[in-house]
C-alpha cells in the first residue's frame, strides 16, 4: 500500500515524490479504482469523482463509442488507461480518442505519445479547475494533443482548444449551440445535452449524430 500526504488539494488526494515511468508503476501497484498521474516530479492519486461527473463521462464514452464503432476512424479511450506524453508526464484523461492512422501507439499500458482529442470533466473545486483548465492545457499544447475539450458543467462552459499551425491552442469558451471536433471528423456535441438543465439521454445524442436508425446516413 502507497503511504502518502494529502496536500490542500482534494479531499482523499494524495501526492508522492516520483521520478519516472517505472517509479510511477511501482508506486502505484497496489492502488485500485484510483486515477493516478505522473506530472512535475510527483504522482497524484485524485479522489473518486462524483456521482455527476461519472454519469457525464459514461455519456460521452456511450455516444463516442457508437459514433466510432459507425464510422471506423479510431478509438475512444477512458482512464484508467493512460496517455504517456513523456517519462515524467503521464495523465490518464477522463477520455482520449486516437485515430486509426495512429493506432500503432496504443501499448498494452499506455498511448505512447499524445491523444488527437482529449476530454476532460472539470469537478466544481478550485484544484481541479486550476489543473484542468490550465496545467493540462498547457501540458497538452506543448506535447502535441491536437484538440483538447475540458467541459466545466457548474460554469455552464466547455473550454474547447485546437493546435494551430505553430502548434499553439487557439481557444474558445463554448456556452450553447454546436461544438464540433476538428480531430474526431464528423463528431459534434449540442452543448445542451451536456450543459443543460439535466443531460440528455444518449438515444437523442445518437438520434441527432447518426440519424434515426444507426443504419441510416446522419443528416
Amino acid at each position: 500500500m502507497v503511504n502518502g500526504a494529502a496536500l490542500d488539494r482534494e479531499p482523499n488526494e494524495v501526492t508522492i515524490p516520483c521520478r519516472d515511468e517505472a517509479e510511477l508503476f511501482e508506486l502505484t501497484s497496489g492502488i485500485d479504482g484510483r486515477i493516478c498521474e505522473l506530472t512535475r516530479g510527483e504522482v497524484i492519486v485524485h479522489s473518486p469523482v462524483k456521482k455527476a461527473h461519472a454519469e457525464l463521462a459514461a455519456l460521452l464514452v456511450t455516444i463516442l463509442k457508437v459514433f466510432l464503432d459507425r464510422r471506423g476512424t479510431g478509438s475512444i479511450h477512458t482512464e484508467p488507461y493512460s496517455m504517456r506524453l513523456a517519462p515524467d508526464l503521464i495523465r490518464q484523461p477522463d477520455l482520449f480518442f486516437v485515430t486509426t492512422e495512429r493506432s500503432e501507439r496504443l501499448t498494452d499500458d499506455y498511448l505512447d505519445g499524445a491523444a488527437d482529442l482529449v476530454i476532460e470533466i472539470v469537478s466544481d473545486t478550485p484544484a481541479s479547475r486550476r489543473r484542468d483548465t490550465h496545467e493540462k492545457r498547457e501540458e497538452y499544447e506543448s506535447h502535441g494533443v491536437r484538440e483538447y475539450w475540458a467541459i466545466d458543467s457548474a460554469r455552464s462552459v466547455i473550454h474547447a482548444h485546437v493546435l494551430d499551425e505553430a502548434g499553439r491552442y487557439t481557444s474558445t469558451e463554448v456556452r450553447s449551440g454546436r461544438l464540433d471536433s476538428v480531430a474526431c471528423v464528423g463528431f459534434w456535441l449540442d452543448v445542451d445535452w451536456l450543459l443543460g438543465e439535466r443531460l440528455a439521454d444518449s438515444i437523442t445524442c445518437l438520434t441527432a449524430l447518426l440519424g434515426p436508425r444507426l443504419g441510416a446516413e446522419p443528416a
